[in-house]
């Protein structure tokens, strides 16, 4: 699929007018009206009001696809910062953000399951429905590209997906398809090389004197490395290297980059991201094994994040864990009897067992809570409110698509609530304030008194050193 084709899905809801589309979000279709008139030069120095003519604005919208029109433009200085959130999905990042940090931010979310995208367009959120392998992130339009967050899915490194991405095979073809795009971007210093002389042929005065030049690969070739795996979403850790490093090589303003993974994620794989971002010259890059659970949520979501900041060093004792737990049992967030057992595997006999009591936290939540049921009640199954509430998701979260649709959505989220913990440290915003005031509005019956705790340890608790030398501390929020 070439960005070409890439479609914006235009919702109808009851009792809702679907809105004619704006400039600035016009469907893919648009981009192939009327005659080329316009090239990316002709819009230095100049702004998005300079063009009224509806063919000038027709041209726009051609050379931003599939992106904004708006990021053509540079941003004014009291503008937001731009950010692309990768395999979006249905809104997690987004309501950390948003929500929970109240946090001013210009994103745009990518993803190709068309209900994620329509539900977090309906969520507020600038959604597009793409394949994220076949965009480009040197496009002119992401020139002032200032965060970047990515989860790419990740089963192929759990059990359910075989564990096929940990096989030497994959991980082979994934290292080599890591270095290709370093050499790509021009990620590699001299001394790599053998080569420090500047009599050497290839060497570049325009690159900073340590870098080499890049190859000559396309995102494409470097892409098409991992065509060989056998392990579909294992080979989507490739783009986090090629997002983060095609932005640094366009010269955008990158400073932040936010990534989820499974909590299976081999050693070597983490290890192989975190130095091509210290070879970019980024400042700091600290990986953390973090629990949904203990940031509140009543369900378990056990995850591997990534926080890279450029300039900010995150604290002399970088960590995103929370110093308490935050306890919200399931029966409580969900309104049911703690002793309600919930039947999720039927009446099959296994050593793990089928089933759970809701007076806990209960494990992860998969796709297949559409059919789980309570012990004694066969028709009993949960309401999309309460699959939101399970998930940290405010229980109105407008959810697009079909039972199964929205179950799958809520099984592959980023919980909010971690999202917000991750970006409010690399962001350097008091998120633990942020945190238990939302988790009062979500589970008032729990957490009532958590907003008030949290302001008072805030103004009682003394300042780490690591914040007046370098800025907010990850275990200083």
């Amino acid at each position: 699929m070439t960005f070409l084709e890439l479609t914006v899905p235009q919702l109808t809801l009851p009792g809702i007018t679907p809105a004619q589309p704006s400039v600035d979000h016009l469907p893919a279709a648009a981009f192939r009206r009327g005659p080329r008139t316009l090239t990316y030069a002709d819009l230095e120095g100049r702004s998005l009001t300079d063009f009224t003519a509806p063919e000038e604005q027709a041209e726009l919208v051609r050379l931003a696809g599939p992106w904004p029109v708006r990021w053509l433009f540079a941003p004014a200085a009291d503008d937001p910062d731009r950010a692309i959130n990768l395999f979006g999905g249905c809104g997690g990042w987004c309501v950390g953000l948003r929500k929970i940090l109240c946090a001013d931010v210009d994103m745009v979310c990518i993803d190709k399951n068309r209900d994620a995208v329509a539900t977090s367009n309906t969520a507020g959120c600038t959604a597009i429905c793409a394949d994220i392998t076949t965009l480009d992130p040197e496009h002119p339009a992401l020139r002032w590209t200032a965060i970047l967050i990515v989860s790419a899915p990740c089963t192929d490194w759990t059990l359910a997906g075989k564990r096929l991405g940990h096989l030497p095979h994959n991980l082979a073809i994934l290292e080599e398809a890591v270095n290709r795009a370093a050499w790509a971007a021009g990620n590699y210093t001299w001394a790599e090389t053998g080569e420090e002389d500047e009599d050497h042929p290839d060497y570049d005065p325009n690159f900073p004197p340590y870098y080499g030049p890049p190859s000559g690969e396309s995102w494409t070739e470097v892409r098409a490395v991992t065509d060989e795996m056998t392990a579909p979403t294992a080979k989507l850790m490739l783009e986090p290297v090629i997002w983060s490093l095609g932005l640094w090589r366009l010269g955008a303003p990158l400073h932040t980059v936010a990534l989820e993974q499974s909590g299976a994620l081999p050693e070597e794989v983490r290890e192989w991201l975190s130095a091509e971002l210290y070879c970019a010259g980024w400042e700091h890059v600290v990986w953390e094994d973090l629990d949904a659970a203990d940031y509140g949520s009543p369900s378990h979501r056990r995850r591997a994040f990534m926080a890279a900041s450029r300039y900010r060093r995150l604290g002399t004792s970088p960590s995103l864990q929370v110093p308490e737990p935050l306890i919200t049992r399931a029966s409580e967030a969900v309104g049911m009897d703690p002793d309600a057992v919930i039947i999720t595997r039927g009446n099959r006999k296994t050593s793990g067992g089928n089933g759970f009591r809701m007076g806990r936290i209960v494990p992860g939540i998969t796709s297949k809570i559409r059919g789980w049921y309570k012990e004694g009640d066969p028709d009993f199954r949960f309401t999309v409110e309460q699959i939101a509430l399970l998930v940290t998701l405010p229980g109105d979260h407008p959810f697009v698509g079909s039972r199964t649709s929205v179950s799958r959505q809520a099984a592959d989220i980023v919980a909010p609530v971690v999202s917000a913990a991750v970006m409010g440290c690399l962001l350097g915003t008091p998120w633990r304030q942020a945190l238990a005031r939302y988790l009062a509005e979500l589970y008032p019956i729990v957490h009532h008194n958590t907003h008030e705790q949290a302001v008072l340890t805030a103004r009682t608790r003394p300042q780490p050193e690591a914040y007046a030398t370098y800025g907010i501390a990850l275990h200083a929020s």
